[in-house]
């Protein structure tokens, strides 16, 4: 896909994107370069390759991950660069709201670990309720994403090819498009594409948060144990 951005150099002439990733009125102040606008999400997608493991005969479960059955699962499955403190803190007071809930990211990289149960517990939350799972080849990653319930996107920096993969397993997401620069903006372009916009693109921490805590509360009401365990 190449540098999610401008590259700020005066032999590049034009960078490809859309006007939900890149707001006309920001390429004047922050791109070197013209914008040649996609009618969609400049985010091109092959669902040839990708769409074989989502229809997979066999479809994971959440016992095959360790995961819990009974629990409302949110994702993030992006690198941990992406993460900055004040997101990380929206995170936990999620989990506050929502105490029969759990946090599955990857090892991205695995000695992350330590530090975000170290700041869980800082902030309240029981270490244990961050779950680590290794990373997995594409094919592999794309069929388990939809076990959790909904992903929570990095407001900053945003999943981007992580996007796609939730999206094609079936997994909803909910984004912060923070500022005006391009990868915050990413994951909101592909939820517009998608037309699922007004359901997945928030306008600030508070509206994330109480849309996380909405969309679990009101998933709990409707899935009994039972179903949890057809997962």
């Amino acid at each position: 896909m190449g540098y999610c951005g401008s590259t700020g150099a005066d032999y590049i002439d034009y960078i490809i994107t859309d006007e939900v990733a890149s707001p006309p009125q920001i390429l004047e102040i922050g791109y070197s370069e013209k914008a040649i606008y996609m009618p969609d999400s400049y985010f091109l997608n092959d669902y040839m390759q990708t769409s074989r493991y989502v229809f997979s005969d066999r479809r994971p479960r959440r016992e095959d991950y360790n995961l819990p059955t009974d629990k409302f699962i949110f994702a993030n499955f992006n690198q941990m660069y992406k993460l900055d403190p004040l997101t990380f803190q929206v995170w936990m007071n999620i989990l506050k709201k929502v105490p029969n809930s759990v946090l599955w990211i990857l090892e991205y990289p695995a000695d992350a670990l330590p530090n975000l149960q170290m700041r869980a517990q800082q902030a309240g939350v029981d270490p244990n309720r961050i779950i680590m799972t290794p990373k997995a080849k594409k094919h592999e990653h794309i069929n388990r994403c939809y076990l959790a319930d909904l992903a929570l996107d990095n407001p900053i920096t945003n999943g981007h090819t992580t996007t796609c993969d939730l999206l094609w397993s079936g997994l909803p997401m909910i984004t912060f498009p923070i500022n005006d620069s391009m990868p915050s903006r990413v994951a909101t372009s592909l939820a517009c594409a998608l037309g699922c916009g007004d359901e997945m693109v928030c306008s600030s921490y508070v509206d994330y948060t109480d849309r996380a805590v909405a969309y679990a509360i009101g998933t709990e009401a409707d899935l009994t144990a039972q179903q949890r365990k057809a997962y």
